[in-house]
């Protein structure tokens, strides 16, 4: 109630503080204490509020930094652009929304960032699509193979399907780096 920490609980040191500090509420009765409830309940809320917004800002900005970094994916773009592109949202921040800016400054688009948004992205797209996969009661494979101009083959696999509900799963591609020798040794 006093936001005071006893030192070391023992029942002398809670008696001692007790009388010293809290004989005035032993008076508080009927109202007086109902609104001194109510006022710490309101404290105490007010505390809490402070780590949900910042727990809720923080995960904004990891959401955000999952979003640019599927866009720099998506657009076959190297992962230091993404400093770049934290530079360009904080000034526009500065233009439009100054009162804003910290939060767009707390997202993190460094290219290890990057990086490992990307590969978890890509991770949790296999997963999902294994189990859809798994699920599959018709499917169709087609394989596409080519060489690169350092002479690595690329092995494209697309899988369609179909499940006992008829919702269909297309275009699920993997692609795999192999050189010709490695080829040679898997399909002989």
């Amino acid at each position: 109630m006093c936001k005071q920490v006893i030192a070391v609980m023992k029942e002398y040191n809670i008696q001692r503080h007790y009388s010293a500090k809290h004989q005035d509420y032993k008076a508080c009765s009927g109202q007086i204490r109902k609104d001194r409830v109510q006022s710490l309940i309101r404290e105490l809320s007010v505390q809490q509020n402070i780590f949900t917004n910042t727990n809720s800002e923080s995960e904004k900005a990891v959401r955000a930094s999952f979003a640019i970094s599927e866009l720099i994916a998506k657009k076959y773009k190297p992962f230091t652009h993404g400093e770049f592109i934290k530079e360009c949202v904080i000034t526009l921040a500065l233009i439009m929304c100054p009162e804003k800016q910290k939060l767009f400054e707390n997202i993190s688009l460094s290219r290890m960032t990057i990086s490992r948004r990307i590969e978890n992205l890509s991770t949790d797209l296999n997963l999902t699509l294994e189990k859809r996969a798994s699920e599959f009661e018709y499917y169709s494979l087609a394989l596409d193979e080519s060489t690169d101009a350092t002479d690595t083959a690329q092995l494209a696999v697309f899988v369609r399907g179909s499940d006992l509900k008829f919702n269909l799963t297309k275009n699920w591609r993997t692609y795999i780096a192999f050189t010709i020798k490695q080829l040679e040794l898997i399909f002989i």
